[in-house]
């Protein structure tokens, strides 16, 4: 069935829908605001994606499936809704195909972002939710890496996976705070670097976004075993990059 599936689309901004199959629907941020939708005091930006999860997770009437792509991002079966029920019955999740990125995860992370960041995630995990730990350190040393929070859930294991997400976030802004523009400001020389988009403060707010994008990666590596994967289309190239994978 076809129609026991929803795969929202995130989105923040107008943008040209390069798929029209109902299975997919549209969750767009500014609405989200304006009806007056927070999490934890913020909205949008400073989130990303997990503004629109949170939002899901709260008020949307799941179906059997759950899906998470994003206005510049599709798994490459488009409009050609797999049969997710004859999936499910091999496979525990669909993610899209990870990306090898040559070095280690911890060592791509300073590079890019603040490695504070990912240390403290690390400390949270060891302190309250011990059972990821392991699972943790193995991840921060390999070098393949599933980008962009992208997954489609059986609506039970979304729901666990999208709480979790929130309840380990809600430690991060315990210890961090939520004013993350003054959290760059006042720490730019880890935040800042040298190269293109990470030299911004305005990309580097986002860093609620990167570490729950790897903590997206240690979830699935603890809870699931047999991975299906897509390819993904990306229709813009946002940050000018060679390769344009994220």
């Amino acid at each position: 069935m076809k129609d026991n599936v929803d795969i929202f689309i995130c989105t923040h901004k107008d943008f040209e829908k390069i798929v029209s199959n109902d299975a997919y629907k549209v969750i767009d941020s500014r609405v989200l605001k304006k009806n007056g939708f927070e999490i934890f005091g913020l909205n949008d930006v400073e989130l990303s994606e997990w503004y629109h999860i949170f939002y899901i997770l709260r008020n949307a009437k799941l179906k059997d499936y759950v899906g998470i792509c994003h206005y510049r991002r599709y798994f490459d079966f488009l409009d050609n809704i797999p049969n997710f029920d004859d999936i499910f019955k091999e496979y525990d999740v669909i993610t899209r195909t990870p990306i090898n990125i040559q070095i280690s995860i911890k060592k791509q992370y300073e590079l890019c972002h603040n490695i504070e960041d990912l240390k403290l995630l690390g400390t949270i995990l060891k302190e309250k939710f011990i059972e990821y730990y392991d699972t943790y350190n193995k991840f921060i040393e390999t070098n393949e890496m599933i980008p962009c929070n992208m997954i489609i859930m059986k609506r039970d294991d979304f729901i666990k996976f999208a709480s979790f997400m929130e309840d380990v976030l809600k430690e991060i802004f315990y210890r961090i705070g939520t004013d993350l523009y003054k959290r760059v400001l006042e720490n730019e020389d880890k935040y800042v670097k040298k190269n293109s988009p990470n030299n911004t403060h305005m990309y580097q707010i986002r860093l609620i976004t990167f570490v729950m994008e790897r903590l997206t990666n240690i979830y699935i590596m603890k809870n699931f075993n047999n991975p299906k994967r897509y390819d993904v289309i990306i229709t813009e190239n946002k940050y000018g990059l060679k390769n344009n994978m994220i």
